[in-house]
């Protein structure tokens, strides 16, 4: 603050033809807020398993997906694509693990998942809930294997869904002899475990 008579004293050299400079500093302050995160590691030694029977194969549509189940406390689903989706579309059957819970996590939240998702072979798999349906396939070559894959992904606000575009190819899959497809049905599997979640800790402001 400066009062109005040093302003106007000539000798102080604020006011020259009767013309005064004004100047400003703006200093920006910036608030930072800490973020503390707890996580958990978790110990799964057998992991949630369940298997779906999708029967009418030929006519699902663009998408068939699983109904909700819980593992290691968190919603799951499976979308699973025929025709494949994106630039997969017409080529591959795509596969992806969705996570339902990570809608509604905070930005620093999320959840880290082993899983592995199989397409049973329905000719000789000895599996109750992919029992043989018929017992003799055209061509030389035996049955495929069942087709698996596997991954680890985390799931957070932003990637709630993980999987394959290039799951299997459609030849693969529509393949007689590979039995992936019997009676115009497949078995699909998943083993999944959920290894660790990290979640946001209040912080003390004091």
């Amino acid at each position: 603050m400066i009062s109005k008579n040093s302003l106007k004293e000539q000798s102080n050299g604020f006011l020259v033809d009767d013309k005064c400079l004004f100047g400003a500093e703006v200093f920006v302050i910036e608030s930072q807020q800490r973020v503390v995160e707890c996580v958990s590691v978790l110990k799964v030694p057998i992991p949630f398993k369940r298997d779906w029977k999708i029967e009418n194969f030929s006519k699902l549509k663009d998408v068939w997906t699983s109904e909700e189940f819980t593992a290691g406390d968190h919603k799951w689903k499976i979308d699973l694509y025929p025709d494949g989706n994106t630039k997969e579309k017409g080529r591959s059957v795509s596969i992806f693990l969705y996570c339902v819970d990570s809608n509604s996590f905070a930005a620093n939240e999320k959840v880290r998942a082993d899983y592995c998702i199989q397409i049973k072979n329905s000719l000789h798999s000895t599996d109750n809930s992919a029992k043989r349906v018929k017992t003799t396939h055209s061509g030389t070559s035996p049955p495929a294997a069942s087709h698996s894959n596997k991954y680890s992904s985390w799931f957070t606000l932003s990637a709630t869904t993980w999987g394959w575009p290039a799951f299997i190819s459609i030849a693969d899959m529509r393949d007689p002899c590979k039995g992936f497809i019997v009676d115009d049905c497949c078995f699909l599997q998943i083993e999944i475990s959920v290894r660790a979640v990290v979640r946001n800790a209040p912080s003390n402001s004091n």
